[in-house]
């Protein structure tokens, strides 16, 4: 741990404007990024979904002489670099420039998910559009700021886990982008809102529902879910999802 109190009080007041703008950005933006680190003068930002990839670092806060006066610096990272590059670009730069880098990156994460090339493409989004407007809706006052409590933590990831376990069983290889994007979600649930968790298991719906017998894939992973809400103990939330997937079961069977 840093001892803030032997840090200049300048430093420490801009440290602190720059990471609290940071995080109002972050949550603003959650639907397309999260915080992966926040502690130690550093703070880091990434892509959630297929932009997991792609990261904002500023690290590094350190007093210099810019022009007549002592300013603050931040080392600062990121890809991509543009609209025309991917790479990792890294400088140096004040408060106001490392603010203003991360809303244009953020504006590109915007942009990359809005690309739709080919109607599959435009099939993923209505699926997500689908499973929000018509099995589930997250109603939580605080959902873009907590996360949830250890026991649903724990559901979910067990949920996810044996999942894994289905869609492997029934196909899919670990180099999937379905199994890579579950176990990315797995390891990272207490580090989620509630909205990051739910817009990522909405794009996991969609992609499993565009796989190969993608409804009776479906079908494998609500008799998981099933299985281990009751097992937790959560016997209202079989019921609810239940109703929304008797349709389903019933074309299936």
């Amino acid at each position: 741990m840093i001892d803030y109190h032997q840090l200049p009080l300048v430093l420490t007041s801009d440290v602190t404007l720059t990471y609290k703008e940071i995080r109002k950005l972050a949550k603003e933006n959650s639907t397309v990024l999260r915080i992966e680190e926040d502690a130690n003068l550093k703070l880091s930002v990434v892509g959630i979904k297929g932009n997991s990839n792609f990261f904002y670092k500023i690290q590094n806060p350190t007093l210099k002489s810019v022009g007549n006066k002592k300013q603050v610096c931040y080392d600062i990272s990121f890809s991509p670099r543009s609209t025309l590059s991917i790479s990792v670009h890294k400088e140096e730069a004040l408060r106001e420039a490392t603010i203003n880098k991360l809303k244009n990156w953020i504006s590109l994460l915007i942009k990359y998910n809005e690309i739709n090339i080919h109607p599959h493409d435009n099939l993923e989004n209505q699926y997500e559009n689908e499973f929000y407007e018509d099995w589930f809706q997250i109603v939580d006052e605080d959902a873009e700021t907590n996360t949830y409590d250890t026991t649903r933590q724990i559901l979910i990831s067990n949920i996810i886990t044996k999942s894994i376990i289905t869609l492997k069983d029934g196909g899919l290889s670990e180099d999937d982008e379905v199994i890579q994007q579950a176990e990315k979600l797995k390891n990272n649930i207490t580090n989620l809102t509630k909205r990051q968790i739910f817009d990522s298991i909405k794009s996991l719906y969609a992609k499993v529902k565009l796989k190969d017998k993608g409804l009776e894939k479906l079908n494998d992973i609500y008799k998981v879910c099933e299985t281990e809400v009751i097992k937790m103990g959560y016997h209202f939330g079989t019921k609810l999802i239940g109703e929304k997937l008797v349709a389903l079961i019933d074309a299936i069977n």
